[in-house]
């Protein structure tokens, strides 16, 4: 019985097969643009890709731009279309540049990057903990040796856990640059 299950199931894919119809234009077009990357080692990639993410870019978003006329300028971004950067030094100024996509050179848009809530959080306990201990031996430097010893403890652990976060916060997150468009 498993015989005829095999011959059936053979005919019935053998059948299917023949009824595809030949190869497409879309599968010759896939087919082709995968020889290439295959080629290539590179995904194919359309010109103006690179400056589309310039064009993405949200007003305000503060950049630093390479000009072939200019330099290198710190700016905000005002607009971009296909043919142009506008940019300032602020939102609130009216004094914009506008500079032809030609004499772009390079776009980084300035992040700000690390994981400061987080650390600010872990810091902030080591910082309670350890003003904790502090204030518990300020207290027994005092010689008090009862529950009122809390009074020199718990301040001190608050202001280590305020110091803690406070220095989480600023040495776990910087400032960082990420190329959005380089001329080619």
């Amino acid at each position: 019985m498993s015989r005829f299950a095999l011959v059936v199931a053979l005919a019935g894919w053998a059948a299917t097969a023949a009824a595809q119809p030949a190869i497409g234009p879309i599968q010759a077009s896939a087919m082709h643009a995968a020889a290439l990357v295959a080629l290539d080692d590179k995904p194919p990639v359309p010109a103006d890709a690179a400056w589309s993410r310039v064009q993405d870019l949200a007003r305000g978003t503060d950049v630093t731009v390479t000009v072939e006329s200019l330099g290198t300028l710190r700016r905000v971004v005002m607009a971009a279309d296909a043919a142009s950067l506008t940019i300032a030094h602020d939102l609130g100024d009216v004094t914009m540049t506008t500079v032809p996509r030609e004499q772009v050179v390079e776009v980084r848009r300035n992040l700000r990057v690390g994981r400061p809530v987080a650390a600010s959080v872990y810091f902030g306990f080591v910082g309670f903990f350890s003003g904790l201990a502090l204030g518990g031996w300020l207290g027994n430097l005092a010689h008090c040796y009862d529950l009122n010893c809390f009074n020199y403890a718990v301040p001190v652990g608050f202001a280590g856990a305020v110091g803690g976060a406070a220095l989480g916060h600023h040495f776990y997150s910087h400032d960082a640059e990420e190329t959005i468009y380089h001329a080619p």
